[in-house]
């Protein structure tokens, strides 16, 4: 499972997770880093799909696959630079760019779908089982 696909050996990205390879001028692969667990790929790809569907700005997803030991998706590339790039690129119009990317978490925020949970309840339930305690200063 993979053996199709010839991955470089540089990656156009990389983040706490995972790597990011270009596969074509169309596709990129997204590979967990070892020692996260391959569970998590199966949750990305399924919520990629249904944002992908609903609308929202997200890739569309081709496969799953393992490659090395690495689980992996096959995604539609997004080519252009990340709006953390172009706010880092442009800092005197740091407010444009969080507005960009305000505006485009309440266009995603507005896509709704059965295939995805509520956001307001992944973080309520978050909160609530937050192990946090209350130390009142004297």
């Amino acid at each position: 499972m993979g053996d199709q696909y010839d991955i470089p050996d540089e990656p156009l990205a990389g983040g706490r997770t995972a790597e990011v390879f270009a596969l074509s001028d169309d596709t990129v692969v997204k590979l967990l880093r070892p020692g996260f667990s391959p569970d998590l790929v199966a949750v990305e790809a399924a919520r990629t799909r249904a944002a992908h569907e609903a609308g929202a700005p997200a890739p569309g997803v081709h496969d799953q696959i393992e490659i090395q030991s690495r689980p992996g998706l096959v995604l539609d590339r997004v080519v252009g630079d990340s709006l953390l790039d172009e706010a880092a690129m442009a800092p005197l119009r740091l407010w444009h760019w969080a507005r960009v990317f305000a505006d485009v978490h309440i266009e995603t925020m507005k896509r709704t779908t059965d295939e995805l949970p509520d956001i307001k309840d992944v973080y309520a339930e978050k909160i609530e089982s937050a192990d946090i305690t209350y130390h009142q200063q004297t």
